[in-house]
């Protein structure tokens, strides 16, 4: 999860900019209840991994409160690129699933 700086001390209790996504055997979860509450409180930039397609996606929320993907890196995908530069609103950072997925 990525923030503006806060003042709060025990827990952070706003929207984030960024939050991330790691799917695992409960895909569902993530793909669509996570999907919906997030965009129900204005989450505004949102990544899924997928360590199995050897994947990520990249989704900015559009003003009718829908995700729509802006980028889509992969391993495996001769279209995609294994790296890109990605912004989350508060900047952008170099992305490469090389170094987050284990190719062995």
């Amino acid at each position: 999860m990525v923030y503006r700086r806060t003042d709060e001390t025990v827990r952070y209790t706003g929207t984030p900019a960024l939050a991330v996504e790691v799917l695992s055997t409960d895909r569902r979860d993530v793909l669509v209840v996570n999907t919906t509450k997030y965009a129900a409180v204005g989450l505004a930039h949102s990544w899924v991994v997928d360590p199995r397609d050897r994947g990520l996606d990249a989704y900015v929320l559009d003003e009718d409160a829908t995700y729509r993907r802006v980028a889509q890196l992969g391993l495996d995908d001769d279209e995609a690129p294994a790296s890109a530069e990605l912004s989350f609103g508060l900047g952008t950072v170099l992305v490469d699933l090389r170094q987050l997925i284990d190719e062995a």
